[in-house]
């Protein structure tokens, strides 16, 4: 354990492979774990907790796995990943993180190739899951609940790249600001995610197309979603569930008579 030191409690850079397990890093000014350019990293059983800044950064770095750890209560990210090649984040924990300098509970930007599973994002003052100027991520069975402004952010905010090629799989998202916000994200998929009692669904947003949104179940949200673009809300006759949809169902084949307007 390494508590309240004065600077990220721990620095490792310029290594060819690295095995971190059991840290406790809590309450330090600066991140509780910074690590940059290593090729083979892998971090499990793991606190970062009540840092000032994020509680773990990797930068530069070629295979990156994080597995069973927790990121809780800190200053800006949980966790900020950025210029990873391939990266695996598996049944961790997100909780309260503050994005006092625009983070999230897992901040992700260019990530080449990336797989989010099994994790949770919780009461994050900013964005459950961020993921900005990345290709291939997937996400997929993990639960968004309570983060103030989305669930999960999808963006690419410079419009220098594209977030496209990405997957948003069987994941539950409730009671977040906003489930899930596509901003100039193209070519990804959205399916069978539960999306239920948010302020907004589905915000598909800055020219953001391509997208194929299916399979999905939106139930009881204030908006269920926003789309300006061209973007594709079913596939082989399977579409959404849309639990405000009033429409005449005559013939009771499970597919609606007229479309639910976007």
């Amino acid at each position: 354990s390494i508590v309240n030191t004065r600077q990220s409690a721990l620095t490792v850079n310029e290594v060819t492979s690295v095995t971190l397990s059991g840290l406790n890093l809590t309450g330090n000014s600066g991140s509780g774990a910074s690590i940059t350019k290593v090729d083979t990293l892998s971090v499990t059983a793991s606190n970062f907790l009540k840092n000032a800044q994020s509680g773990l950064e990797i930068s530069q770095s070629k295979i990156v796995s994080v597995t069973d750890c927790q990121a809780a209560e800190n200053g800006d990210a949980g966790m900020l990943m950025r210029q990873i090649g391939t990266l695996n984040s598996n049944r961790n924990l997100f909780k309260l993180n503050q994005g006092k300098q625009g983070g999230a509970g897992l901040a992700l930007s260019r990530i080449d190739s990336g797989f989010i599973a099994e994790n949770q994002f919780t009461l994050n003052l900013r964005f459950g899951l961020s993921v900005r100027n990345s290709r291939s991520v997937t996400v997929s069975g993990t639960v968004f609940q309570q983060n103030d402004l989305a669930g999960g952010e999808f963006a690419d905010l410079s419009r220098t790249l594209s977030l496209i090629d990405n997957q948003i799989l069987q994941n539950t998202l409730t009671k977040n600001d906003t489930a899930i916000w596509l901003d100039a994200s193209n070519n990804s998929d959205i399916v069978g995610n539960e999306i239920s009692s948010n302020h907004m669904g589905a915000y598909l947003d800055l020219g953001s197309q391509g997208n194929l949104v299916y399979d999905n179940a939106f139930v009881d949200n204030t908006h269920n979603a926003h789309s300006v673009s061209a973007n594709s809300w079913d596939k082989d006759g399977v579409g959404n569930y849309w639990s405000d949809w009033k429409a005449v169902h005559a013939n009771n084949d499970g597919i609606w008579d007229s479309p639910y307007v976007i």
